[in-house]
């Protein structure tokens, strides 16, 4: 089990990377670790740091949350003191771990922001492309509080998948997720 692994070595060092598994240096030899269903990533081969699992953090969001679109539908008194009552609230949620502009919609991050800064002043479009649930509901909370009225479509209630949770491994600020992490000693 991973979390008897990281209480017996708590630093690693990333000596191979694949697509579907890696090799991690610890005290008393090579270890390889193989990701189920890998959602997500940030490796790099030869650095080193201490090993944490989680099944709750906020970059396990985007991967166990309900995902939901959000419109605003009508014009805040002060768009720009919403806005900032946006990303407050969603930068409360990632914690630092993800840009706010990623929930919005588009593909660029600059394009994103301008875009959910057109719509609040216009009083109508969308905000939040496909965005987890709880960044939907503080978004939600935010436009709320300056009197303006939103549309979701998809659901903000948790639903558990049937193929289980992601997870995420750390090695120092290197990150994988997925669904499930096996361990077996390199020969």
């Amino acid at each position: 089990m991973l979390t008897d692994f990281i209480d017996k070595y708590q630093t690693a060092k990333i000596v191979l990377l694949q697509t579907t598994y890696m090799h991690l240096a610890v005290g008393d030899g090579v270890f390889k670790i193989a990701f189920k269903d890998k959602a997500e990533y940030f490796l790099k081969r030869g650095k080193s740091g201490p090993l944490s699992y989680y099944t709750n953090h906020p970059l396990l969001l985007n991967h166990n949350e309900p995902r939901t679109t959000l419109y605003i539908n009508s014009k805040p008194p002060d768009p720009q003191s919403l806005l900032e009552d946006i990303v407050t609230g969603i930068n409360a949620i990632y914690q630092d771990w993800r840009d706010w502009r990623t929930t919005l919609f588009g593909n660029r991050k600059q394009a994103a922001a301008a875009l959910a800064q057109q719509n609040l002043l216009h009083g109508n479009g969308i905000l939040l492309d496909y965005a987890p649930a709880p960044i939907v509901r503080a978004v939600i909370a935010a436009c709320e509080k300056h009197g303006v009225a939103t549309r979701y479509f998809g659901s903000l209630e948790a639903i558990p998948s049937p193929r289980g949770e992601f997870k995420v491994l750390f090695i120092g600020p290197y990150y994988v997720i997925a669904r499930d992490f096996r361990i077996s000693t390199v020969s």
